[in-house]
């Protein structure tokens, strides 16, 4: 069953960090609504987050309420990516990917198997907090509204190509092998 992540009693999970340095963050979500409008990741609505107050090696992935998705890392001063195109909160499933180089500082958001945006980051360990939200921003607010399904936090960063074959639109399985529970993007499946 994917998880339900608000519904209105601002649910959340809370998982250990498995990554520091290089990595992806891959999910499946639907929503209709975010929140804020902000360029920083921990102003929108926390969809995976790790977020620690002031300047520090954190990192996470938001929906604003323009259906934008933001995605970025901390360090000495914080960079995020705002989506190129928004309306994401439209209540079908969408698939994102986010991964960052360490030795580079790249950092690449995908939404639907295509690029929506890159930038440069910090180059430092991404140590500051030793857990990750699913639901809401570390920090205790913008909680998500919607449905989280299919979520990967890998210490690889990503390519491309591994990118767009993730993303199988309308495929029974979803972007990461396994069915998910709607139809749309992320698959027409239902859980096992």
């Amino acid at each position: 069953t994917p998880a339900a992540v608000d519904d209105g009693a601002h649910r959340f999970s809370t998982v250990a960090v498995p990554i520091t340095n290089d990595c992806s963050i891959e999910l499946c979500f639907k929503a209709t609504k975010g929140s804020g409008t902000g360029t920083e990741w921990y102003s929108g609505a926390g969809i995976v987050d790790s977020e620690v107050a002031g300047a520090s090696n954190d990192f996470g992935v938001s929906l604003r309420s323009d259906g934008k998705v933001v995605a970025g890392v901390g360090g000495a001063t914080d960079t995020s990516i705002v989506s190129s195109s928004g309306s994401y909160n439209n209540g079908a499933w969408h698939h994102v990917v986010f991964t960052r180089t360490l030795t580079s500082g790249a950092l690449a958001l995908y939404v639907d198997g295509a690029a929506a945006g890159s930038a440069t980051g910090s180059t430092v360990s991404l140590t500051s907090s030793a857990n990750i939200n699913f639901g809401r921003i570390q920090t205790g607010g913008n909680y998500f509204s919607g449905t989280l399904d299919e979520v990967h936090v890998d210490g690889t960063a990503l390519d491309p190509t591994t990118v767009a074959t993730h993303f199988r639109p309308n495929d029974t399985p979803g972007p990461t092998g396994r069915p998910v529970a709607a139809g749309g993007p992320c698959g027409t499946g239902t859980r096992p």
